[in-house]
């Protein structure tokens, strides 16, 4: 019997930002009557309560609102500070290591810690979250991102996804999506892309939440090596975040299967529902799966060139055969 874990995920066939361009603060109100569904396709994060920093960069808009390379983010309205520094970002138990059954780190914090950098969003299928932001050039910091995605629940429930993306440091030229200039440096927007089918598991919940933090390692309890969990460790974080927004998917997708628990035996072979709903004008799209083995062995499937008719439904079915 082989044990697998299935992750699936879309890609949408259409084109986006050209990487590494010069890009342009525009203002904000200009850009949505021109385009009034900018307002529906993006979620701005207001990151107020975390500011903790203040730079030396100056980026003018709508008051606390711009827009640059048509996304549109929501920067920290604070004389004191304007940007969040993640140096402090991380376990702040790992020196303890904790033995009890039920991490503090697992459930949402109650008030402001500045370890921990959390949002919450309303529940929805989102495609991409957008960063604007500069790690430091000193190589003591780290240049990585991790949005840890789900539910702090504690005892109720405990379930996130990392996504992971590293920011340019300040004396980069270029990088992400595109390289914002200012008088005081260059500032970075970096599109991070959300696609593990996670989002139907939060349908019961109003809001999901976002941790927002550094580079994820493995942490085992001494001296038991099966008691282990993965947590923000390593070099503090040097990423300064100005702002981050989220972009709603084009396409919502629900995956379930016929098995109870999604369990297959051999010689079953692993088959999918998959119900795609068109939220926008889209026409094609792609779907890829990822099966990953006992030993870690992944196997992608996909299904290309899936065209959108005039209704806005699909169903499919997906059949992962001839896995190793």
């Amino acid at each position: 019997m082989k044990i697998l874990s299935i992750f699936a995920g879309f890609l949408i066939m259409c084109c986006s930002l050209i990487f590494s361009q010069v890009l342009q603060i525009q203002p904000w109100k200009n850009a949505w009557k021109n385009d009034p569904s900018i307002l529906s396709r993006f979620f701005t994060v207001s990151l107020d309560d975390f500011a903790n920093h203040k730079s030396l960069f100056s980026i003018s808009g709508d008051g606390d609102k711009v827009l640059i390379g048509n996304i549109p983010f929501q920067l920290i309205n604070k004389k004191s500070a304007d940007n969040v520094f993640l140096k402090d970002a991380g376990w702040k138990d790992w020196s303890t290591d904790p033995s009890s059954y039920y991490s503090a780190y697992d459930f949402a914090p109650k008030e402001i810690d500045p370890t921990r950098v959390m949002v919450h969003i309303p529940v929805d299928y989102y495609s991409a979250a957008y960063v604007l932001g500069v790690c430091e050039n000193d190589k003591s910091f780290s240049d990585i991102l991790t949005l840890r995605i789900g539910k702090f629940g504690g005892q109720s429930q405990t379930f996130y996804t990392d996504f992971v993306a590293r920011i340019p440091r300040a004396e980069n030229t270029k990088g992400g999506m595109g390289v914002v200039r200012t008088e005081s440096g260059n500032l970075f927007v970096v599109r991070i892309p959300l696609d593990r089918a996670i989002w139907q598991d939060f349908k019961d919940c109003y809001t999901i939440d976002v941790d927002i933090t550094k580079e994820i390692r493995l942490a085992i309890r001494r001296p038991d090596p099966c008691r282990f969990q993965t947590r923000p460790l390593g070099l503090p974080s040097g990423i300064h975040v100005f702002a981050i927004t989220f972009e709603r998917a084009p396409v919502r997708m629900e995956v379930d299967t016929d098995e109870p628990g999604h369990v297959f035996n051999e010689p079953q072979i692993p088959q999918f529902n998959i119900k795609l709903t068109k939220l926008t004008s889209i026409r094609q799209c792609e779907i890829e799966a990822r099966a990953t083995d006992y030993y870690g062995n992944t196997t992608v499937f996909t299904l290309s060139d899936i065209s959108f008719p005039r209704h806005a439904r699909i169903p499919l079915k997906m059949k992962l055969t001839h896995l190793s």
